[in-house]
């Protein structure tokens, strides 16, 4: 009974350490709030031997340049603010990267479903449904808006090309999307394209 009651114990503390750290994690990313130093201290000493490696490493010219730059990578991952002063002094580069390379591949995602709508039309109660829902029997047509649909409900990468494509109307989105393979979503000067009404009847 004993034993039990000390697991019992045990997995309390150790879910409450769980949901502790959790808290001190999302309260450092989000808010910058810090801990006690001394609780820090054996995190603090870690961390400044890492980093006075990857430093010693990223000003080594004599090391491969692979070597360098994942010391860069350990520099910058160890202090947020680095990477703000970076991001900033490259006219935030870093962070569209890395945006734009998620928002890639939720765009891949919804582009294969491009040719899955062509299964679904072909099964003659899916495409009268279909048809009602986006209010055209054009096959071409219907494809383009249940695509702009599924854009929609892509939040990252809607975000994304509202926020670096703003000038490009939802056929133009469209268009981009299908042609993620090629664009990589690189914003570009706008380019018109054909345009095509996907306005549903009022």
């Amino acid at each position: 009974m004993a034993a039990s009651e000390s697991d019992g114990f045990s997995i309390g503390k150790f879910l409450g350490g769980l949901v502790v750290g959790v808290a001190l994690t999302y309260a450092y990313t989000r808010y910058r709030w810090e801990m006690p130093a001394v609780v820090q201290l054996p995190a603090t000493v870690t961390s400044s031997v890492i980093s006075a490696t990857a430093d010693s490493d990223l000003y080594n010219w004599d090391l491969p340049f692979e070597v360098r730059q994942r010391a860069a990578a350990i520099i910058i991952g160890q202090n947020p603010d680095r990477f703000i002063e970076l991001d900033n002094a490259t006219d935030h580069v870093l962070m569209h990267e890395m945006q734009r390379q998620r928002a890639v591949r939720r765009a891949m995602i919804t582009k294969q479903k491009w040719s899955a709508y062509n299964m679904a039309l072909d099964k003659p109660a899916l495409r009268k449904r279909f048809e009602q829902k986006y209010a055209t029997t054009d096959t071409e047509l219907l494809k383009r808006r249940m695509l702009a649909s599924d854009i929609d409900d892509e939040p990252i990468l809607l975000g994304y090309l509202r926020e670096y494509f703003p000038d490009l109307s939802r056929e133009e989105r469209i268009d981009l999307v299908l042609d993620v393979y090629q664009n990589r979503l690189h914003p570009r000067p706008r380019q018109v394209a054909a345009e095509v009404d996907l306005s549903l009847p009022q």
